[in-house]
């Protein structure tokens, strides 16, 4: 499952000013039984009080997003999902059968792009 927000559509998921120069963090929990990827931080909430209040045979998933962002930019993701490293600092997910692909295709450029990016604006985290 994923959502699409682009153009406008965020609003469908959350309510917002769901126009490109209106920028916002985020804060948000989830729970899904499956594998879930979201914009920003991922979090431990297994000692938070909402994680007690979530049914058996689901996770809670908690994630922050400290630097304001438009709202179509916000991703969500969940299902049958594996991660794996392609640098020292990035990671991609994808379906477990496209993994190696999505591997081959990224992992020999990506350090590069972070480091020429970070000449211009601000350290990768």
């Amino acid at each position: 499952m994923y959502p699409q927000c682009q153009a406008m559509h965020a609003r469908s998921i959350f309510p917002c000013q769901d126009i490109p120069d209106v920028k916002s963090e985020f804060e948000f929990h989830i729970s899904s039984p499956l594998p879930v990827l979201a914009s920003g931080s991922s979090i431990d909430s297994s000692g938070s009080d909402i994680a007690s209040e979530v049914a058996a045979g689901t996770k809670l998933h908690y994630f922050q997003q400290t630097t304001p962002i438009p709202s179509y930019l916000f991703a969500l993701a969940s299902g049958d999902i594996e991660k794996a490293s392609i640098g020292p600092r990035s990671t991609v997910a994808t379906d477990p059968k496209q993994l190696p692909a999505v591997k081959w295709e990224l992992e020999e450029s990506t350090e590069r792009f972070i480091e020429t990016v970070e000449k211009f604006v601000f350290p990768y985290q």
